[in-house]
């Protein structure tokens, strides 16, 4: 009972809140112990928010991990930071993504989505082992917030020969075993057409290097040690320019990736009997310095933002949470697909 009238008040001042909080359609009619209350979603990641994820994980752990759901999902979603499992309309039980005991290797993790899916899945409770190529103070500062003894930094420059297995062999060193592959670590260069035909190759193979040669690298040194194991998981961050092409100087990039797709549905069929699954994420244009670095002219953000139905580039965080999901393996009949995350933006 004191749960539910704590609940109730909480509900009650957030109803009371500015935006994104006013919207009273964000809560879920919930049930606690047979009692209406509301569900709780991650919001801004603000103190605010944290005070309520406080709040709802130890209403959870008070009633025993047990929380079951009625109705419609919410009409929108803040923008989060956090990865909670929402309540489903069959009134699955709420929880956390667990990803305790598990030890995940993530690839360009100094910064942008590789920066977001290692906080991420070091929230979630993952052992996260951080590569970065050049940027270490980058890096450690990504570390930083994933706790002591909880991650470990790998660099390697995969635009060297053999440098996807090399990067394997180091990482495994740390925790002997490797349970989720990210391949995330990747170029978006431009080669004109019209251009030096020595700046074409150079950019053409340097991008193919790092974007697919080193991804199949580390895929091939993963499926023997999931093997081995008795299973892994294999999560390739792909692109939209897989599917719907991109700008005629970043061929390149488009076809890395639509060999990046074409990999991971291999490696799904092939040896999905042995515990081997493998997913790719699509996401379009990311807030990240990647895309600052293309988006410097603010007429040509504008023209990209105007193809986005959802108003804005994503987030990094929505891929790291499309990422996070796909590390728990609670979706194993999903793998060999591509998740999109573009808002929208090309609809397959």
């Amino acid at each position: 009972p004191q749960v539910h009238q704590d609940v109730q008040l909480l509900y009650q001042f957030y109803l009371h809140q500015s935006p994104p909080y006013e919207n009273r359609r964000l809560f879920n009619p919930l049930y606690i112990q047979g009692q209406p209350s509301l569900s709780l979603a991650t919001c801004d990641g603000g103190q605010k928010s944290k005070n309520l994820l406080v709040f709802f994980r130890t209403v959870v752990c008070r009633l025993g991990g047990t929380a079951r759901g009625l109705g419609r999902r919410w009409k929108r979603r803040p923008r989060s930071r956090k990865v909670i499992f929402r309540l489903q309309k069959t009134g699955e039980t709420a929880a956390m993504i667990d990803l305790s005991g598990k030890t995940v290797l993530v690839t360009g993790a100094s910064r942008g989505i590789g920066a977001a899916c290692a906080s991420a899945l070091g929230g979630a409770g993952a052992s996260v082992i951080v590569h970065y190529a050049e940027n270490r103070k980058a890096a450690e500062a990504v570390t930083a917030g994933l706790g002591e003894g909880r991650c470990h930094l790998v660099r390697a420059d995969l635009a060297e020969p053999g440098a996807g297995r090399a990067l394997w062999d180091q990482a495994l060193q740390w925790r002997q075993r490797i349970d989720v592959l990210v391949n995330n670590a990747g170029v978006f260069e431009a080669a004109a057409v019209d251009g030096d035909d020595g700046a074409w190759a150079d950019t053409w193979e340097r991008t193919l290097r790092i974007n697919l040669t080193a991804v199949g690298d580390l895929c091939r040194a993963a499926i023997g040690a999931f093997k081995d194991q008795g299973g892994g998981i294999i999560v390739n961050i792909a692109s939209r320019a897989a599917f719907r092409g991109d700008g005629l100087d970043y061929m390149a990039y488009a076809a890395s990736k639509g060999g990046v797709v074409a990999l991971t549905r291999t490696i799904a069929r092939a040896w999905a009997a042995d515990g081997v699954l493998a997913y790719a994420v699509a996401p379009g244009y990311v807030d990240t310095d990647m895309a600052d670095a293309v988006l410097t002219d603010p007429g040509a953000r504008a023209r990209v933002i105007a193809e986005i139905p959802m108003g804005q580039l994503a987030p990094p965080e929505d891929v790291a949470n499309v990422v996070c999901f796909l590390a728990s393996g609670l979706a194993p009949h999903a793998t060999g697909t591509t998740v999109d995350v573009n808002g929208a933006s090309y609809v397959r």
